[in-house]
């Protein structure tokens, strides 16, 4: 039985009631966590009190910033669940259970459900578009540039409005090719009503095939490489939920020497702008935030420390729990945030003689290292405490990797972030999603204490080796190779997905830079665009070879996974 004690979010006010015969709440204790889980936080704040506490699974993954000393269990309880939306409950056994209210639970449902929407509509919008304009002959695209450019000089646009009506001008009066290559390739796109499933790509050929758009061989200029001489070529359009683009590539393989190449033919920006539309979690931020007192904002703050900080992570850099963590020792405020492993700036002690200062400072680092597009943290004042939220947190904390896999592989690399043994990185690839590689697509932007390469990319070639047998491991990282007619279906399958990444990625389709050691060749692949066309390039004469360099000590951005095309 599970009976409600005190909720911690109520009127937008931090309230929080404790049983006068349950002594063990008003405990004092001090908590300092740069970065851990709120599952995490909840066992230590159980460590210290004895009291069981129960973090529901919902919540149990989030990341938390906290630092404070000397404060009584219960009111660190109630600032934890003010600032994430969470409320307590008393359990059966006498413990204390968190969980989102029930408020916050269906904002945060409503929320994602709005902006799934927007960015589906925003595609839908923009494939209409494209194929209006590429159903056009040249001279009539001409003349809709010049309209276009009319109304964007008399037009009452937004910012972002007038930035996709630029970027639209721009494609048809000076690269015709783009409008081509996209309206080819969405011409055969199938969207889905409900959502944009991340890296979805469409595709066009010079050649027909069946599933597949065809490109006009006319309509690509051939400055873009040189000569219009090649044996085959094939556009990929991709979505990029980040940046809200469409982007383009061309892949292409020459008559001459059979040497491939490729080349990007430039991206369409998505509407997906939100302004003016208020979804629920929006509302709620508004409500939470909290300007500061006077007396906060003029409190004096210790000057950074003149003792160079040996940075923890392989990137170099640090981000929002740095900051935060280094403004609690400097301050002796009591903090509470949200965190993510996302990189900022290489340092961590940010300037500023009292707090309205370093919060200035604070907010500059945040938009960092995109300031053009980097947004302010919401804050907030309560009861001698602040707190930190990101903003549109929601839409970061699918891209986590949970602490609970991060931080024995941490462990495992050491103060060193020595590289991790190519089966361990093809398990952690097998266990991250599709949100989550993408999350790690940037390693020089990311905060973690074990090198991780470009496993983003290479997921799929990666996992082949981790699903592999002893004996068929010993044979990939051998001059024999590892012969996919012989391996079981999973690997078959994830060969042909990682074949497919590396011709979409790869400088040249006819070579392969060999590894400087731990080459895995795998022979016997084909290449095709997906499972329900024919391959539009053959490649009959080519292995495939994923190639394994650890990285050196600190190099942690090194992009030492590769998957390309050659002969051993």
């Amino acid at each position: 039985m599970v009976t409600i004690l005190f909720l911690a979010f109520v009127g937008m006010q931090s309230t929080l009631t404790v049983p006068a015969d349950d002594i063990r709440l008003s405990k004092a204790i001090s908590i300092r966590e740069e970065i851990a889980s709120m599952s995490e936080v909840g066992h230590e704040i159980e460590r210290l009190t004895g009291v069981p506490i129960t973090v529901r699974p919902k919540v149990a993954d989030r990341k938390v910033m906290i630092s404070f000393k000397d404060r009584p269990a219960a009111e660190a309880m109630a600032k934890l669940a003010t600032c994430f939306f969470c409320a307590w409950t008393k359990t059966s056994a006498g413990g204390y259970e968190l969980d989102l209210t029930a408020q916050a639970a269906k904002a945060e449902s409503l929320t994602k459900s709005l902006e799934r929407q927007k960015s589906t509509q925003a595609l839908a919008d923009a494939t209409s578009e494209i194929l209006r304009l590429w159903k056009m002959a040249p001279k009539e695209r001409s003349a809709e540039g010049e309209r276009l450019q009319s109304k964007l000089n008399n037009g009452n646009l937004d910012a972002h409005g007038k930035r996709v009506l630029e970027d639209e001008i721009t494609s048809l009066l000076h690269s015709g090719s783009l409008v081509d290559l996209l309206g080819a390739a969405l011409s055969k796109a199938r969207l889905d009503e409900n959502s944009v499933p991340i890296g979805n790509r469409w595709f066009a050929s010079a050649n027909p095939s069946d599933g597949v758009g065809v490109i006009d061989a006319e309509s690509i200029p051939s400055g873009r490489f040189g000569t219009k001489d090649y044996s085959d070529a094939i556009g990929i359009v991709t979505y990029d939920d980040q940046s809200q683009l469409l982007d383009t590539k061309l892949r292409f393989v020459n008559k001459n020497d059979d040497s491939g190449g490729g080349t990007s033919l430039g991206s369409w920006p998505l509407n997906v702008s939100t302004s003016g539309i208020k979804g629920s979690l929006d509302e709620l931020m508004e409500a939470w935030k909290q300007d500061l007192s006077s007396g906060t904002s003029t409190k004096k703050i210790a000057p950074p420390s003149s003792q160079q900080q040996a940075n923890a992570f392989c990137s170099h850099m640090v981000g929002r729990p740095e900051y935060l963590i280094d403004f609690a020792d400097r301050s002796g405020i009591p903090v509470v945030a949200d965190a993510y492993r996302i990189a900022h700036t290489p340092t961590g002690s940010l300037p500023g003689a009292d707090v309205a200062e370093w919060l200035k400072s604070y907010q500059d680092a945040c938009k960092m290292p995109y300031p053009i597009v980097g947004k302010s943290d919401f804050v907030r004042e309560d009861e001698g405490w602040m707190m930190f939220r990101s903003d549109h947190w929601w839409r970061l904390d699918d891209r986590e990797i949970p602490e609970s896999i991060l931080r024995p592989l941490e462990l495992k690399s050491g103060s060193e972030h020595l590289p991790l043994t190519l089966a361990e990185y093809g398990q952690l690839a097998m266990k991250l999603t599709p949100n989550q590689l993408a999350g790690i697509r940037s390693p020089e932007l990311v905060l973690s204490r074990v090198p991780i390469g470009s496993i983003s990319t290479n997921a799929d070639a990666l996992a082949i080796f981790a699903l592999c047998s002893a004996d068929e491991r010993t044979n990939a990282l051998s001059d024999d190779g590892l012969e996919l007619s012989a391996c079981n279906q999973e690997i078959q399958n994830r060969a042909l997905k990682c074949v497919f990444e590396a011709y979409l990625n790869s400088g040249d389709m006819g070579k392969i830079r060999l590894a400087i050691r731990g080459t895995m060749v795998l022979k016997g692949c084909r290449f095709c665009v997906d499972e329900r066309s024919k391959p539009p390039l053959d490649l009959r004469t080519h292995d495939v070879m994923i190639s394994y360099v650890p990285a050196s000590r600190g190099s942690s951005a090194s992009q030492f996974f590769n998957c390309g095309f050659g002969t051993p």
